[in-house]
């Protein structure tokens, strides 16, 4: 077969690695802080059909094992999965408390998805009708294998919406013990080498794996923004929606020259790049103005995002640069810069550069590759969450 143990060990795990579930649109918008606790209730409502019908993945791996030693390994991770000797402390039940504790969810009431059900089915039968390698394969590389990392990104998410550690007790076990069950899970899978095609089979069940989990959190993700754009149009097109008690009415005006609630910032003097962005200090559904501020000879960076914008030039002169055109630009200029265009702003004065600009970000920012934290440079200079 051409692989030693360690090798096939070292390859698969890199494979479970580098999958493209770790790019998962919903993944990174809960690690860039923009899912909020309705988020959180939604996705891990649905994600409670997983969690209460787990050990019928496990069971269905003992089913396939054709060997008692294999058979009674994957036990122990039963009987940890079924609480011990407390029936209260299993993980389902964990998980459970977690949803009604802290998030307020009736469980009695959800409704799960079709694509949640379905992931789910896709899943038993994948660990069910597989061969005894590939069945020990998915569930320690790709189910096992990789709780500790997701769940760490979750528990971050959750507690970054103001869920207590003790809140989140469930995925704290989970980081804690599942590595364990995975190199369990491991060993058995590496115990058929010696079957041929073994690391190709393994390969391929994996990947079967994972992908049905990245799709099942991609529809989670499309249903949540699908959930906020259907918010933003039903305020749109119903004024007994708008609550005017929302808005704070002194913060309605803001003095160009007071703002100072700083978004970004960045110097790099060997790329000419010196400026800073400051957010106006109010909350549009949808509009985000903010203030690009360049001193004299320098520039900001050359970028794009999916937000639209507008300039309006306060005091200054310089140039926009969009795509291939330059278009120089003094007070009172206004200009349109498109979404996804590479574009870049220049102080070509002696003097501070200052633009009002008018971007819809509070829209855009629900979509996972338009974060402050994905399109700057500096990414560590983001100076508040988005």
């Amino acid at each position: 077969m051409g692989k030693t143990k360690n090798t096939s060990q070292i390859a698969l795990n890199t494979l479970k690695e580098k999958h493209q579930i770790w790019h998962n649109p919903l993944l990174i918008s809960c690690k860039n802080g923009l899912l909020t606790k309705e988020d959180f209730s939604y996705l891990f409502s649905q994600y409670y059909f997983y969690s209460k019908n787990f050990t019928k993945l496990i069971s269905a791996g003992m089913i396939n094992f054709d060997d008692d030693k294999h058979r009674a390994k994957l036990s122990q991770n039963l009987w940890e999965e079924s609480g011990e000797k407390d029936i209260e402390l299993r993980h389902s039940e964990l998980f459970r408390k977690f949803l009604i504790n802290e998030l307020g969810i009736d469980i009695t009431s959800i409704l799960f998805e079709e694509y949640t059900l379905y992931f789910f089915k896709q899943y038993l039968d994948l660990c069910l009708y597989s061969g005894t390698a590939e069945s020990a394969a998915i569930l320690s590389f790709a189910t096992e294998g990789i709780i500790s990392k997701l769940y760490t990104i979750f528990k971050q998410g959750l507690l970054n919406v103001g869920i207590k550690e003790t809140g989140v007790e469930f995925f704290t076990q989970h980081i804690i013990c599942d590595d364990d069950h995975a190199l369990t899970l491991e060993e058995i899978a590496l115990s058929y080498q010696h079957e041929e095609n073994w690391f190709n089979r393994c390969k391929n069940a994996i990947i079967k794996a994972l992908d049905l989990r990245d799709i099942f959190f991609t529809h989670i993700h499309k249903t949540l923004q699908l959930k906020k754009l259907n918010q933003l149009v039903e305020r749109a097109s119903t004024p007994a929606n708008f609550n005017i008690e929302k808005y704070d009415l002194k913060k309605l005006k803001n003095p160009v020259n007071e703002t100072n609630n700083k978004l970004y910032f960045n110097e790099n003097l060997t790329e000419n790049i010196k400026f800073t962005v400051d957010r106006i200090p109010i909350s549009p559904d949808i509009l985000d103005p903010r203030i690009l501020c360049i001193p004299p000879g320098f520039n900001n960076e050359f970028h794009r995002h999916a937000h639209e914008t507008i300039f309006f030039v306060i005091e200054g002169i310089g140039r926009v640069i969009i795509d291939n055109e330059s278009i120089p630009i003094k007070p009172l200029d206004t200009v349109f810069v498109p979404r996804w265009v590479q574009h870049q702003t220049i102080n070509t004065g002696k003097t501070e550069l200052k633009i009002f600009a008018v971007t819809d970000y509070n829209f855009t920012k629900r979509f996972p590759k338009n974060t402050e934290q994905i399109y700057r440079l500096n990414k560590e200079n983001v100076a508040i969450k988005t």
